[in-house]
């Protein structure tokens, strides 16, 4: 072949390519087709002959069907996954990137930071939205936190520590060797001895450990854990909560509920429902099922069930329901159990009044209706809201999810 048919054929980035691959593309039809993506080939079809543009289209036929073939037999190898499997301590980790994020912009201490992505369910951009929307006030209350005001970019939030007795809470400048009452044990203390919150109240750290444990290993609360004050919706942040617990296998059952309450808060987080799998899988595309856990383990990411395609999330319920409505077990919890209105955890009711609080997500109902209790006032004992075809309603609304 002549050198000017060489110049016209090969252009610059082709022998760029020989020169990497070390050979001559001609020799391998497949790699000429890696030079021509890397020119103009409208230009290289110009210059070149009539007989090397059927020679040249032919190869292009040839090459475009192999790559569709390829394209339809491993697409989805090729394309990123939509979702993948965290270890909890990746968990961990992301939990504190996204609240790292999010405290760029707020300047304020972690544990604040945090509590406030709880209330929004860990979503940033609806936190932003909000915090910036002037209802800040009603943001800070929402999430049980006292508001404060913008602290410097410095602060070390992570090594927030508990403070003690102060002025501000006291009502009076405090001396060495005060004393004060603890209202839990009402023992008297030094002000050294007293810990508490921004909302003022304080304890002893004996009564403190002791009601954090209580929390911890018998409700297993993280998230939710108030101040012991009554009356007082403030919630313990996890830097006072660690700081205030004395043994280790509290601490550590604490952080492992912390990370839990991150994924079931999570949109886009589910565990593995494998037993002993201790993965949780994020999807980006909640429509996608199913999905493949780390451990091998296939299920939907909607309904944590087993792969059920065609048949919806909801109708599997339903079935499944059905047929367990058989079992005497089942028709103890429908007659004597009642559903949480917001998180649909099972509740039974062994006394007391109809106000109801939720364990699991605090929402706060009532036992007759299942409605709001802030418009019941004080009708603690006799629901004055009652309306007999809204719960049954209601009931049936249990029924079906």
């Amino acid at each position: 072949m002549a050198g000017t048919d060489q110049q016209l054929k090969y252009p610059l980035p082709v022998l760029c390519v020989e020169r990497f691959f070390s050979c001559s593309l001609l020799s391998f039809p497949t790699l000429w087709w890696v030079g021509v993506v890397m020119c103009d080939i409208e230009d290289v079809y110009e210059e070149s002959s009539e007989g090397e543009e059927d020679v040249e289209e032919d190869e292009l036929r040839f090459s475009s069907d192999e790559e569709t073939k390829s394209t339809s037999a491993g697409a989805v190898c090729r394309q990123p996954p939509s979702y993948h499997s965290l270890s909890a301590d990746t968990i961990s980790k992301k939990m504190f990137d996204i609240v790292d994020e999010v405290n760029v912009v707020f300047q304020l201490p972690t544990p604040y930071v945090r509590l406030l992505l709880i209330a929004c369910k860990w979503d940033k951009e609806k936190l932003l939205e909000r915090y910036y929307a002037g209802d800040q006030e009603v943001l800070f209350r929402e999430a049980h936190v006292v508001p404060q005001r913008r602290q410097q970019s410095q602060t070390d939030s992570t090594t927030l520590q508990v403070r003690t007795q102060s002025t501000a809470a006291c009502g009076a400048a405090a001396l060495p060797g005060q004393e004060f009452i603890c209202d839990i044990c009402m023992l008297a203390y030094i002000f050294d001895a007293m810990c508490g919150l921004e909302c003022g109240h304080y304890f002893c750290q004996e009564c403190w450990d002791s009601y954090l444990k209580v929390m911890v290993m018998c409700e297993g609360r993280s998230q939710s854990i108030q101040c012991p004050a009554s009356h007082c919706s403030i919630v313990v942040d996890e830097a006072t909560v660690l700081r205030l617990l004395r043994k280790p296998e509290v601490r550590k059952k604490y952080q492992l509920l912390i990370t839990s309450s991150f994924v079931q808060d999570h949109p886009h987080l589910r565990w593995c429902p494998a037993p002993g799998c201790s993965h949780a899988v994020l999807c980006t595309n909640a429509d996608l099922q199913p999905v493949v856990c780390e451990c091998g383990h296939s299920f939907c990411f909607k309904c944590c069930e087993e792969p059920h395609e065609p048949v919806l999330c909801n109708y599997l319920t339903r079935w499944k329901k059905k047929c367990d409505d058989d079992s005497e077990t089942s028709n103890w919890i429908h007659v004597n159990t009642k559903e949480c209105p917001k998180c649909r955890a099972t509740i039974e009711k062994n006394g007391g009044c109809n106000h109801m609080v939720c364990s699991t997500c605090r929402c706060e109902y009532c036992w007759v209706c299942l409605g709001p209790w802030a418009p019941h006032g004080a009708s603690w004992y006799n629901c004055n809201r009652y309306n007999e075809k809204e719960s049954k309603d209601a009931r049936n609304l249990q029924a079906v999810s």
